[in-house]
């Protein structure tokens, strides 16, 4: 988090401003600066004069309500993350609000919630800082490797499909740290340096070059160095000479290293699809692979289940340590979390201090028993100078009647239920059109 955070927040209730900064104070924010705008007119003025961090709008205004200010911010300064602060909302309103561009919705009663979502605006903001720096670099990748595929520098080879043949030039050898005279003799072939991955997609693009369904080949492949490391090059290929039945007998190319230009996309993926905190997955990563998985179970009817863990009581832990030292007990305890899965399984950090894990093959009793699990390995997780750190457990097995957002918020429902029953709990969920006295299984 950087040193000030400029918060604009839009209240008519002086009150309303006092609480609210008030509060940010008292929570470990003392560094926010935050400013009042009363009305159209003062938020045109304001909205151009700070850089601002993150709008807070306070839903206090009479006639048609806090959605005029929501545009004008949304009209004047697109992209800015937007939190409303407001009573009681009905679910429709609160979706079209999200889809709107409102990044959070907390409750005037309940702001112990806006502190989490705003340092979870300011990491958003910064990873999509670091997501278009990346794709920056990127481009500007893709522009050298243009300008060096059309100026030269390239490895070139030869390749003689009737002996199986291979002759490579000087550029060609040092690529993968030889000399020409070091290289094995030509008869080895592409499989001496092939990546065993890549050698079908190679083996596929020769053999429509040999039946001469294609006479250009471009394809992204790794080569083994001497060192025993992996080269990205990218092979572009084409057949000079074919003999009176058509057939190629001369196939010419080139190889370019590619080695920056897939460690930035792979970089950028990582910026994508992880929490930059904790590195498991984010929430937008996991819906996908939820939507992916619910409609693997709708089609084949295997098992799906899902825990969501949400650790109690941790804005204390905050308060005491201190939020850089909170942030890294949520590393570790995800760190822990992610040891005791499975590779098919899919971890991610929800929101704030949650956790929801996306269990393929898994039963509901399969799945409490891992939640079981993982609530007991809480009381053992390294938290030096924290103390033992607990967490509410909420399980559910996937049914396909329901839609993936009912699915989770029936998820969510049994966390608080564990939270309600005391905390440092695992509460399982009945599939529905059950028995409703028996819906819910609080597991201590």
């Amino acid at each position: 988090m950087k040193a000030t955070v400029d918060l604009l927040v839009i209240a008519q209730d002086p009150a309303q401003f006092l609480r609210i900064t008030r509060h940010l104070r008292e929570h470990g924010m003392k560094e926010a600066v935050c400013v009042r705008a009363t009305g159209a007119a003062a938020l045109e003025t304001v909205l151009t004069a700070t850089p601002w961090t993150v709008v807070l709008v306070v839903d206090d205004w009479p006639g048609a309500g806090c959605e005029p200010m929501l545009e004008s911010v949304r009209c004047r300064r697109p992209g800015l993350p937007v939190i409303l602060i407001c009573d009681a909302v009905d679910q429709a309103r609160a979706a079209g609000l999200l889809r709107g561009g409102v990044a959070e919705i907390v409750l005037k009663d309940d702001l112990g919630r806006l502190v989490p979502a705003i340092e979870r605006c300011l990491r958003e903001a910064a990873l999509q800082h670091a997501r278009q720096a990346a794709e920056a670099a990127l481009r500007a990748s893709e522009q050298r490797l243009h300008l060096a595929l059309a100026g030269g520098d390239l490895g070139l080879w030869e390749w003689d499909p009737a002996s199986d043949t291979l002759a490579v030039d000087a550029r060609w050898a040092r690529m993968l740290g030889y000399e020409p005279d070091e290289l094995p003799p030509p008869r080895v072939g592409w499989d001496a340096y092939l990546h065993p991955d890549d050698a079908q997609a190679m083996r596929a693009a020769c053999a429509e070059l040999l039946e001469e369904r294609r006479f250009v080949i471009r394809i992204e492949q790794r080569l083994r160095h001497r060192h025993g490391h992996w080269v990205w090059v990218l092979a572009r290929a084409e057949t000079l000479e074919a003999d009176g039945a058509g057939r190629p007998r001369r196939v010419c190319g080139t190889h370019q290293d590619i080695g920056e230009h897939k460690r930035l996309e792979l970089a950028l993926t990582r910026l994508t699809v992880t929490d930059p905190l904790t590195g498991t997955f984010n929430r937008r990563q996991l819906l996908q692979t939820m939507q992916t998985e619910t409609q693997r179970v709708r089609r084949y009817d295997r098992p799906l289940a899902a825990i969501l863990l949400d650790l109690d009581r941790f804005q204390a832990v905050n308060d005491v340590v201190g939020r850089a030292r909170g942030d890294e007990v949520l590393a570790a305890i995800a760190a822990q979390a992610a040891g005791r899965l499975r590779r098919s399984d899919s971890l991610a950090r929800w929101e704030g201090d949650g956790f929801l894990i996306l269990l393929p093959e898994t039963t509901l009793a399969q799945a409490v028993t891992l939640a079981e699990a993982l609530r007991a390995g809480l009381h053992t997780a390294p938290c030096p100078g924290v103390g033992p750190v607990t967490a509410s457990f909420g399980v559910a097995q996937y049914q396909p009647e329901e839609t993936p957002e009912q699915w989770l918020a029936r998820v969510a429902g049994l966390v608080m239920l564990a939270k309600a029953e005391g905390r440092d709990r695992v509460a399982a969920a009945r599939p529905p059109g059950g028995d409703p006295a028996q819906s819910l299984l609080p597991l201590a």
